[in-house]
């Protein structure tokens, strides 16, 4: 996990809020995306966990929740990739980048468009990008306890893409 930038003290509420909180403490984690991906190939969605062959142990994602004391429901955090009218024909990174952290995403061929163009997979934004370009933003603006509420919450939520992105 990379996080985008330092933790703030002043975004402890959103991160409470959102029951989150508790990810602070993460920083620093190695991720083992091998071992992440062939753990997500065994999730089986009907018996909520992961399956290895007979006579292996089973992890349920509950077992996950208790280690991580991370809340497992509510809904989940996903953008549709396909563009749609009521998103104003952007596909759903893009939107979901532009009306939850307030940035506009320079989407290739668009008159916005510079020789910094994020680089985009199969329209899955670059955390790269976004860690470049919140630390040059808050590298200019720093977050300060008189900050704001709406730019404490937008740094709570950069910070945890940053986290779980």
């Amino acid at each position: 996990m990379t996080n985008v930038h330092p933790f703030h003290p002043g975004i402890l509420p959103f991160l409470k809020r959102a029951r989150l909180d508790r990810i602070r403490h993460f920083n620093g984690i190695k991720v083992d995306r091998q071992l992440i991906t062939a753990l997500v190939e065994r999730w089986r969605k009907k018996t909520h966990c992961f399956n290895f062959r007979e006579g292996e142990a089973t992890i349920t994602l509950k077992d996950v929740a208790i280690l991580t004391h991370l809340p497992i429901d509510g809904k989940p955090v996903c953008a549709s990739d396909h563009p749609s009218e009521d998103r104003d024909g952007m596909p759903g990174w893009v939107y979901f980048i532009h009306s939850v952290l307030r940035v506009k995403v320079p989407v290739k061929g668009s008159v916005d468009a510079t020789d910094r163009l994020p680089p985009m997979r199969k329209h899955q934004a670059s955390i790269t990008w976004l860690t470049k370009y919140f630390r040059d933003h808050y590298e200019s603006h720093p977050l300060t306890e008189k900050s704001p509420e709406d730019e404490k919450e937008r740094y709570a939520r950069v910070y945890l893409i940053g986290m779980i992105g």
